[in-house]
């Protein structure tokens, strides 16, 4: 295993998001769209930390073939995971016509930066800047819903994406506690696993105050 804190501390991601969507989708809920984006989201952040586990630990020498499909691959699932951020958010704010548009406006993004990391620039740092905006999306949609009642579900969730944030910071400006043991990828995804942990009590809350209403 070439970088074992990165690669383990992906699997633990990984493990993670599946443990979370499994839960998920185990409330028993009618008004099953929220829920469903939810579920799928949580896929997505788990199959691209299986993907970049696999890369880190096994396949790590860009030359090779094994890690250009990889890497692409995980770059894709990552948009994924970003689209379902921007319809999470949508689904918080809206119901109808704007819910609807900013799926268009989603799905047309996602196409556009799959088309840009597969053919032009598989950097990580544009996988950041794809899904910041819809982290920020999301956090609107969070502090909206503290203003309308939802405070304790969506304060959880205004939490996660602020964590998330600072974990991009650490990854991009290379912040490491230790250069071999912890180096500022494996820091991310610990910060990463938190911010999700924080997400998951807002997911659940919010679920289940959508069944109430």
């Amino acid at each position: 295993m070439t970088e074992p804190d990165v690669a383990l501390t992906d699997f633990l991601l990984t493990a993670q998001c599946g443990a979370f969507s499994y839960s998920l989708s185990r409330i028993p809920a009618r008004r099953c769209r929220l829920q469903s984006l939810c579920v799928q989201f949580f896929a997505a952040v788990g199959l691209a930390s299986l993907i970049g586990g696999t890369v880190h630990g096994y396949f790590h020498e860009e030359s090779t073939w094994q890690f250009q499909v990889l890497w692409r691959l995980g770059l894709l699932v990552l948009g994924a995971g970003s689209y379902f951020s921007w319809l999470i958010g949508a689904e918080l704010l809206w119901r109808g016509a704007g819910r609807k548009h900013i799926g268009r406006l989603a799905l047309a993004g996602l196409l556009l930066y799959s088309a840009y990391v597969l053919f032009w620039d598989q950097r990580f740092m544009f996988a950041i800047l794809n899904y910041l905006p819809a982290t920020f999306f999301l956090f609107l949609a969070f502090l909206l819903r503290i203003r309308s009642g939802d405070k304790r579900s969506a304060l959880f969730g205004a939490a996660s994406v602020l964590v998330t944030l600072v974990a991009a910071a650490i990854q991009q400006l290379e912040i490491a506690l230790h250069p071999a043991y912890l180096n500022h990828n494996a820091l991310y995804h610990l910060l990463q696993a938190v911010g999700l942990a924080l997400l998951l009590v807002a997911c659940r809350g919010l679920i289940m105050q959508e069944e109430k209403e």
